[in-house]
């Protein structure tokens, strides 16, 4: 299932939030990007959710699919309590993967609000790289096709996955990881949300929602008045 609806969620998480919590103390700076010099690359997306982050690769210039990587009971079947959270950060749950389509545009500001993020930023890869991954993802996810669940509350598909999860493999290190299958050199300690992109100079670049000029307009049928989730 590719189509995604928004619906509201709650802000109080029982243990995400605990999670988020502890993720902060524990790994302190931001895990920093650096893109990797190409000509003629094509468009990759990382974004943040609160406490966790994902990945969206382009599919020509038709869509982009978004991959992350959870627990099953907590990521998929939204199994959010006190335990649950406490099975997965130990890693005796299994591992999840989610996908879905969005549509392809080059203006971060417009891909953060269709894709409910906190923040998204643009880099550009290899083309060869970015196909590869994504063909690996996709076969990842079409592989338990049988175990397809859509979340209750943002409508995102979610697959088992045969990847462990526990608190050092989680979703930060998962997209970190797939980052340095297109190239990228990464640094820091991957266990949260929290990313910069570096320059080859050295020097952070924050790239939070903004207008640009070169945006490619969402299709009609993706207007919309709420972003997806």
């Amino acid at each position: 299932m590719d189509a995604v609806s928004s619906v509201g969620r709650p802000k109080a998480l029982s243990c995400g939030s605990a999670c988020a919590a502890l993720f902060l103390v524990v790994s302190g700076c931001a895990w920093r990007v650096m893109p990797p010099e190409v000509r003629d690359g094509v468009p990759v997306v990382v974004s943040q959710y609160e406490w966790h982050t994902r990945l969206a690769l382009p599919d020509g210039t038709a869509a982009f699919y978004e991959y992350g990587f959870g627990e099953w009971n907590f990521y998929g079947l939204e199994k959010e309590g006190f335990f649950s959270g406490f099975r997965a950060i130990t890693g005796l749950g299994k591992g999840a993967m989610s996908r879905r389509k969005l549509p392809y545009t080059l203006n971060e500001s417009e891909f953060a609000w269709v894709a409910g993020s906190e923040r998204s930023v643009r880099l550009f890869v290899e083309p060869a790289l970015a196909e590869d991954l994504r063909g690996e993802l996709e076969r990842r996810w079409h592989s338990n096709a049988d175990s397809h669940v859509v979340r209750a509350w943002d409508g995102i598909p979610v697959s088992r996955d045969r990847a462990a999860y526990h608190l050092f493999a989680n979703s930060n290190h998962a997209v970190a990881n797939w980052l340095r299958r297109l190239g990228c050199r990464v640094k820091g300690n991957t266990l949260t949300s929290r990313f910069k992109i570096i320059t080859e100079s050295g020097a952070a670049v924050h790239r939070f929602p903004q207008q640009r000029d070169d945006a490619i307009p969402l299709s009609p049928d993706r207007e919309s008045s709420t972003p997806y989730r």
